[in-house]
């Protein structure tokens, strides 16, 4: 996955399809100037007020995420429809596809799945100076064990890694638990393929939740992507009934 070389601002960085769902990435300014208004009409009729709500940042990201969360919607066969915002923020498709968001100063991400096969959540980083003084506020004692063990110049992008995984989980839990999950109620154990376990110690007992997360990497950028669901119900097999005696009276 290689973001295009074109930097206009609101055009497409990338389209793929991942794991856990359809993602595109839309290119932001690096402003605070209002969104122009050509790019403001390409949003929902619904969705202008809210853009128009916004300033700064704000806006450029919103109105960034709404443009992806569109181009990603596409080809699933469901009715275009708007993508707006929940009371705390979260975007709200009524559609029957899942859409999750994520952005940050230069791009905007969104994903789009289908809502019947779980709930899902993205989170992108754009990886900076190391900052490990976070490492004890977002990792569990195992997990930081696990990464003071790596050799120096790994721990912060393992550190990182999982600070993004836990961030797009808890998107993805939102829609079913409706609280913020704090850091310590998930676990990451990374898989070799490049699929990640969460271990969920909801504090409130919600659930059970089986959550799946993957890293993917584009450029520097990393993007981290989260499904969740409930286990499957069991079903159990049918009894068969006996075969009839076939009794010979002749």
């Amino acid at each position: 996955m290689k973001p295009t070389e074109d930097p206009i601002p609101y055009s497409v960085a990338f389209t793929t399809a991942l794991p856990h769902g359809v993602v595109v990435g839309i290119h932001l300014p690096d402003t605070k100037e209002p969104v122009p208004d050509e790019v403001i009409a390409r949003l929902y009729k619904q969705e202008i007020p809210t853009a128009q709500g916004f300033s700064g940042y704000k806006q450029v990201s919103w109105v960034g995420g709404r443009l992806a969360a569109s181009l990603a919607t596409k080809g699933f066969g469901f009715p275009r429809l708007p993508v707006l915002s929940g009371p705390s923020g979260e975007p709200i498709y009524n559609g029957g596809l899942c859409v999750t968001i994520s952005h940050k100063r230069t791009m905007a991400v969104a994903m789009v799945a289908r809502s019947h096969h779980g709930s899902i959540g993205i989170d992108l980083e754009i990886p900076q100076k190391p900052r490990m003084g976070i490492a004890e506020r977002v990792l569990t004692p195992t997990e930081l064990a696990e990464v003071r063990a790596l050799p120096k110049d790994r721990q912060w992008t393992a550190t990182l890694m999982r600070f993004s995984l836990k961030e797009a989980l808890y998107k993805a839990l939102f829609p079913r638990v409706r609280r913020f999950v704090d850091f310590s109620e998930a676990e990451i154990t990374p898989n070799v393929n490049g699929s990640s376990n969460y271990i969920l110690t909801l504090k409130n007992n919600e659930g059970p939740f089986i959550a799946e997360g993957r890293i993917h990497w584009f450029g520097e950028n990393l993007l981290a992507t989260a499904h969740v669901r409930k286990p499957r119900k069991s079903r159990r097999p049918r009894s068969k009934a006996p075969a009839p005696i076939q009794v010979d009276d002749t």
